[in-house]
């Protein structure tokens, strides 16, 4: 027996294929729904980095209640916004967390978020198993999540306790450029590129229509 919340259907059939299990011995039990109907999916474009802090930096001050996870693209960029917003939002408590921290850092990180001693987690995509508590209400994404597994768990982090939630994605055009230096594999690409189109083909379609694609992938 496999348990996941949030698997999608083209890995569900990699881990069969992988396991080597016959189609015939396979059976996959599946909710009506993985649509969160709760987390407004925002998509925007990408301003220059240093606006681009600015506006994060004005989005957390209108944070009144809760927490917020901000997905960064690698070390440095985690460590560059946590600096920037660190000096500029003093009133809040920031967290980091990301591969180049040495494994005490880490378990730190997370026991603060844990404990509610950290407001805002600034983070890779490494920050995610057992990391669920129930008043994260904001998720953002500086750039375009590698593939649509990670984009619905990150997302899925926010509005645990059924309360309205958000979900920003800032997207730039040379993101494309730039992941595809750091990505060779063509599936991984593909991934990538599906999200990359997705979120932006979708932006003006309206929020239930978004959730049924993620929904059916």
């Amino acid at each position: 027996m496999l348990l996941t919340a949030t698997c999608t259907t083209s890995d569900v059939e990699d881990i069969r294929q992988n396991l080597n299990i016959l189609p015939t011995n396979f059976t996959i039990i599946r909710g009506t729904s993985l649509a969160r109907q709760e987390i407004d999916i925002q998509v925007i474009s990408k301003p220059s980095k240093q606006n681009l802090y600015s506006q994060i930096q004005n989005i957390l001050v209108g944070l009144t209640t809760g927490r917020c996870i901000i997905y960064c693209s690698g070390p440095s960029s985690c460590q560059e916004l946590f600096h920037y917003l660190h000096e500029n939002l003093s009133a809040l408590s920031f967290g980091l967390y990301h591969g180049e921290l040495d494994g005490e850092q880490r378990k730190m990180a997370i026991r603060n978020w844990k404990t509610g001693i950290i407001q805002i987690m600034i983070a890779t995509n490494g920050f995610g198993m057992g990391i669920n508590v129930p008043d994260v209400y904001l998720i953002i994404h500086t750039t375009i999540p590698l593939s649509m597994t990670n984009f619905i768990q990150e997302i899925g982090r926010a509005g645990r306790d059924g309360k309205p939630s958000k979900s920003i994605v800032f997207y730039s055009r040379n993101d494309i450029r730039t992941l595809f230096s750091i990505i060779t594999q063509r599936e991984e690409r593909y991934d990538y590129l599906f999200v990359f189109f997705f979120l932006i083909i979708n932006f003006d379609n309206g929020l239930v229509h978004r959730k049924r694609i993620i929904v059916k992938h």
